[in-house]
């Protein structure tokens, strides 16, 4: 992961390389802070090269499971 790419995980709050749910890697990046909804950002997975949605839970990556 590049330097840009870190930064921009920084700067928009998001997780810089969150896990791809088709191929459960971590070579992910982030291509749009919004997706098709607010509350969700648009990621790209250089493994299986499908795009992806990643919801954004209030400072967490995953939310709490009980």
């Amino acid at each position: 992961m590049s330097a840009d790419e870190v930064a921009a995980g920084a700067t928009t709050g998001l997780p810089a390389s969150p896990r791809c749910p088709f191929c459960d890697r971590t070579e992910t990046r982030l291509v749009n802070p919004f997706g098709s909804q607010l509350s969700v950002a648009t990621y790209w997975c250089d493994r299986c090269r499908t795009a992806f949605e990643h919801i954004k839970w209030a400072g967490a990556d995953s939310p709490l499971v009980p």
